[in-house]
């Protein structure tokens, strides 16, 4: 990851008081070449259990979605010709985007459309890529949603 981020995680102590359990830059980072991905938060169950004070974003990061699962990322893709690894993918999950900076082109099946800072995706499920055709590094906010297969289904 390019940039430095603050994670504000809050919560409940022991007395019921509502206190910040996590202030830090923390959170697993992993990826190679062009894109990078930092997991801030990760949930597998909803309704969420929001009384466990552990780190939710200790476990590494991975596309892999238990049943119900969310997950909290983001997502830095450099400047590159090439598509984003895996090239056209999809998952089995319902993703909200959002666009913070540089810019970056959606592909999908038979469309491409140019995204950049502000603008918001919401990915359901379809096949689709990611390219940067640059000069600068984009990032998004992505929340991974668990969902029921569409189409052919995932192939991440």
């Amino acid at each position: 990851m390019q940039y430095p981020y603050r994670r504000v995680v809050t919560g409940v102590d022991q007395t019921g008081v509502s206190r910040v359990q996590f202030d830090d830059s923390r959170g697993q980072e992993a990826g190679s070449g062009p894109v990078s991905t930092a997991l801030l938060w990760q949930t597998d169950t909803v309704p969420v259990d929001n009384s466990d004070p552990n780190d939710a974003a200790t476990t590494p990061f991975s596309f892999q979605f238990a049943r119900g699962a969310t997950k909290l990322i983001i997502v830095e893709i450099q400047p590159t010709e090439d598509l984003m690894p895996p090239g056209m993918h999809a998952a089995d999950t319902l993703d909200y985007l959002v666009i913070t900076a540089g810019k970056l082109s959606l592909y999908l099946e038979e469309e491409e459309v140019e995204v950049a800072p502000g603008d918001v995706v919401i990915n359901r499920g379809n096949i689709h890529a990611w390219q940067n055709k640059g000069p600068e590094v984009a990032r998004m906010v992505v929340v991974n949603v668990d969902a029921a297969p569409v189409g052919a289904g995932a192939t991440v």
